[in-house]
């Protein structure tokens, strides 16, 4: 009776006698324990969904690594260049961020939308930047270490959707043991690179 006036329904109507049978005690018992049962399963269902929804975000992360790891790898041995990056595009907080570059330990974060990298101008303006001296281009703002002194760039945006949402960077092309400037070719086999990102990317989404 205190479930049919819950919810709005009409009362079954039993006399008191009807309502001290066995059978009806037996009934109202169980629907009580299913009562139960269907407010913890209704109750668990919300940890489930969390637990799905951190377990994916995890594969997902998992996943995107690999993909950083892959550009890093493949990129660096296709084009014969000193470091490559998959910087990722987070529009939230207009920043390009990335936890996998060649010599470098931790996540980067860079505001793309403050004219402050190259990798930045790629992303706002969706083209392919081809630097064979970033000392002579005003979009390169970035500082040389000691330890490494950049001198050439490529970059390609990473397109789903006619949105980009990461950028391929790669520095100091190879010729022995000289650095010299990207070309043509490097930018065909980088744009195709890309493409393949784009594709896994998008399966991530």
């Amino acid at each position: 009776e205190a479930v049919c006036l819950k919810l709005g329904l009409p009362l079954p109507g039993l006399t008191d006698e009807q309502q001290r049978l066995g059978i009806t005690k037996r009934v109202s018992t169980f629907g009580g324990v299913c009562g139960v049962i269907v407010g913890c399963i209704i109750g668990m269902s919300n940890l489930l969904v969390i637990d799905l929804q951190a377990s994916e975000r995890a594969k997902k992360a998992k996943e995107l690594e690999s993909i950083m790891m892959t550009v890093m790898a493949d990129g660096r041995q296709s084009l014969s260049c000193e470091r490559a990056t998959l910087w990722i595009v987070d529009e939230a907080a207009d920043e390009l961020w990335s936890s996998v570059a060649h010599g470098v330990e931790g996540i980067l974060r860079v505001n793309y939308k403050t004219g402050t990298s190259v990798a930045g101008w790629v992303a706002v303006s969706k083209q392919l930047a081809n630097i064979p001296d970033v000392q002579k281009d005003s979009r390169w703002k970035g500082n040389n270490s000691e330890s490494f002194v950049t001198k050439s760039m490529l970059c390609a945006p990473v397109m789903c959707d006619d949105k980009v949402v990461a950028v391929i960077q790669l520095l100091n092309k190879k010729d022995g043991d000289n650095s010299i400037a990207f070309d043509g070719n490097d930018e065909k086999v980088l744009q195709m690179l890309a493409s393949h990102v784009s594709i896994f990317m998008d399966q991530l989404s």
